[in-house]
């Protein structure tokens, strides 16, 4: 109730202010001054939708995450970005693996893999289609390619701008759904592997 109430206030005030080119007693404003005014009314409003937007995601990843728990999509090989699957806990099973082999004389060959910026390279439409393959909800599907697609973005510097241009793979920084996202879209990466135990774990 009170963000309903201070924002609207502030936005009227800063709109005001912006919208004049003297004070109360009739000095000229300070052009930088206006030009500050702006640039918060502007990072205000920004603020507002992106406030609203992550409530949104967090009350989405709630079901979400229910989805996935209730149906069991998750392997219990992977860790990170999930409650109570850790790193401590790949690392103590894996070296448990290792002193059980070494036990029996048995021969172990071990492979580590790193993914370089994996974030930066899910692809949208193939997340997408990984999720239709894993029967989640229609309702789901069409919340989650709403939020994906159609994502634009520019860059600055110097207070110079380029062009707006498409982004279709990467998952949104700064986002509590990402992670999650993530995670069920490679949560198949194991089952490719056979005869072997595979540790997986994902950090940003």
């Amino acid at each position: 109730m009170f963000t309903n109430l201070i924002i609207p206030m502030f936005e009227d005030i800063f709109s005001f202010i912006t919208m004049q080119n003297c004070d109360s007693k009739g000095r000229t404003l300070d052009a930088d001054l206006k030009v500050k005014l702006e640039r918060y009314l502007i990072q205000m409003k920004k603020a507002k939708e992106d406030f609203f937007q992550k409530v949104g995601e967090k009350l989405f990843l709630t079901r979400f995450r229910n989805v996935l728990f209730r149906r069991g999509l998750l392997p219990d090989n992977q860790s990170g970005f999930r409650e109570n699957f850790r790193l401590q806990t790949r690392l103590l099973l894996f070296l448990e693996n290792l002193r059980s082999l070494m036990s029996n004389s048995s021969p172990i060959s071990t492979i580590f893999v790193d993914f370089r910026t994996a974030f930066d390279q899910l692809w949208f439409a193939g997340c997408i289609g990984k999720l239709r393959c894993l029967s989640i909800p229609p309702a789901y599907l069409n919340w989650i390619y709403a939020w994906l697609l159609d994502r634009k973005c520019f860059i600055e510097i110097n207070e110079t701008r380029s062009r707006w241009f498409n982004i279709d793979k990467g998952c949104p920084q700064g986002s509590a759904l990402s992670p999650t996202l993530f995670i069920t879209y490679n949560c198949d990466l194991g089952s490719s592997l056979a005869n072997c135990t595979s540790h997986l774990f994902a950090d940003d």
